[in-house]
């Protein structure tokens, strides 16, 4: 379990990568589950010379048509990774829609702001939406003096046919994981000590 595959790999993947070998030398199956949101990817899957049957990722795993079928078999479309910026009539950006590499469409909002320190103006992501079909997973972004910015008020539409609200993304990611023992039987202890030592 870890965020992403990044294209500068760490230790850590590295060591999980070198784990996936052996597994595949004895016929072991095994999962890569990522939880960062990844909209290009497929590039990273294709440098790492992984297969999609041994990906999961949260974000598509809440998007699928078929959300066992996923976890299962892993994503079997992909299209090409494909940006559009929209900006106001003072040049502030605004809107930013995102065909990824998977099977769903982001859109983000932008709000701006001066920067204290340099005067320069700054654009912050606001809102994000991700969208398949009826599927769709949004949530906005709120600035603390203490906390700094962070995620909240993540809402998931058309899963298995309910929808859900969660505070934040630990909550989206607990029960992310709920689901993951159910088909798979894990213990979520392992899964969750993991998850804190790779995010610490």
């Amino acid at each position: 379990m870890n965020k992403g595959i990044h294209q500068l790999n760490s230790g850590v993947e590295y060591a999980q990568f070198y784990r996936a070998d052996i597994f595949n030398q004895q016929q072991w199956p095994f999962k890569f589950i990522l939880t960062d949101f990844l909209p290009n990817l497929d590039k990273s899957i294709q440098q790492m010379q992984l297969k999609n049957r041994e990906i999961i990722n949260l974000y598509e795993y809440f998007l699928s048509e078929d959300p066992v079928t996923y976890l299962k078999k892993g994503l079997t479309v992909s299209q090409a990774f494909d940006q559009k910026d929209y900006y106001d009539d003072q040049q502030h950006l605004k809107l930013s829609v995102i065909h990824n590499t998977r099977h769903y469409t982001t859109t983000l909002y932008y709000h701006y702001r001066i920067d204290h320190d340099t005067g320069k103006v700054v654009h912050d992501i606001d809102r994000v939406i991700l969208t398949n079909g009826t599927h769709r997973l949004m949530w906005h972004y709120q600035v603390n003096r203490v906390s700094g910015r962070h995620a909240t008020s993540f809402r998931l539409f058309d899963f298995e046919d309910q929808n859900y609200w969660f505070q934040n993304f630990e909550g989206l990611l607990s029960f992310f994981i709920k689901r993951l023992m159910k088909l798979f039987q894990m213990g979520i202890i392992s899964l969750i000590v993991v998850w804190i030592i790779k995010k610490h």
